[in-house]
């Protein structure tokens, strides 16, 4: 599973890059999902998208059967 999102606003030019990347998976047809969404770079950001990804993650945990062990 890949996810991966970026503010369109980055102030270090992440958001291109991101773009550029969720564009190459596009065309080797590789599976993923990216957010572009508002924003830049700040922890703001980070703690509102968090919560996405860990869906993300959870949901192709579920779909996969996986558990989450602490150790």
């Amino acid at each position: 599973a890949l996810y991966f999102d970026c503010g369109v606003n980055d102030e270090f030019g992440f958001h291109d890059d991101a773009l550029h990347f969720h564009e190459a998976l596009e065309r080797q047809g590789i599976p993923h999902t990216f957010g572009s969404v508002e924003g830049r770079h700040h922890d703001n950001l980070w703690r509102e998208r968090i919560a996405v990804s860990l869906e993300f993650l959870m949901e192709h945990f579920r779909r996969q059967r996986l558990r989450y062990t602490a150790y």
